[in-house]
């Protein structure tokens, strides 16, 4: 068996020797091959341009969500304006009023409670008394409707009473009583 693949060993290398067999092996072998890589290249370029279209697409839609984060960031600046302007609009009709003495057993049993329990709620007390300063000191009469909100806020270091906050109905009572504290500040001062 040794002899017989050695002598078909030689018989081969005899025929690769001879260049009509190498040129038809080239030939037979280069067509199978170029049809190989034919295929595959023609399967490259079909999935290049099945991802190029996604990437475009991909592309038209970061462009979209940037336009659309463009404008919603747009209307967030709107938004944010207009609630500054309300905010403050809002606290226009506020007023804290300072050095007014606790009147009753009312406002004194809430000056143990932290402020956020007592926030919000109109204390009848507290509106009474400011209405009575109102009537007295400033000559303007205070009707109930006219506050929406009154309680007394945390004593600050240097207040000697704790001072209220009076929440008007309306901007035009709220300067009323504004505008009139000059006639409490020229009797204070004419007293000494």
């Amino acid at each position: 068996m040794p002899l017989k693949t050695s002598k078909l060993a030689e018989e081969i290398l005899e025929a690769f020797q001879d260049q009509r067999i190498i040129d038809s092996l080239a030939s037979a072998l280069s067509s199978k091959l170029l049809a190989g890589i034919d295929q595959k290249l023609t399967s490259l370029n079909d999935a290049v341009v099945s991802l190029s279209a996604k990437v475009k697409d991909l592309e038209r839609d970061v462009l979209n969500s940037k336009q659309e984060t463009r404008k919603l960031t747009d209307e967030i600046k709107g938004i944010k304006m207009k609630l500054g302007v309300y905010d403050q609009q809002s606290r226009l009709n506020y007023l804290i009023v300072n050095g007014l003495a606790e009147s009753g057993f009312s406002e004194v049993a809430t000056a143990g409670q932290p402020p956020s329990s007592v926030h919000g709620i109109k204390h009848s007390a507290v509106s009474k008394s400011f209405s009575e300063f109102c009537k007295s000191s400033l000559g303007i009469d205070i009707m109930d409707n006219d506050v929406d909100a009154a309680y007394r806020l945390t004593k600050g270091p240097k207040d000697q009473h704790r001072p209220l906050l009076i929440r008007f109905s309306s901007r035009r009572m709220r300067d009323k009583v504004y505008s009139s504290r000059v006639v409490v500040i020229c009797r204070f001062q004419d007293s000494f």
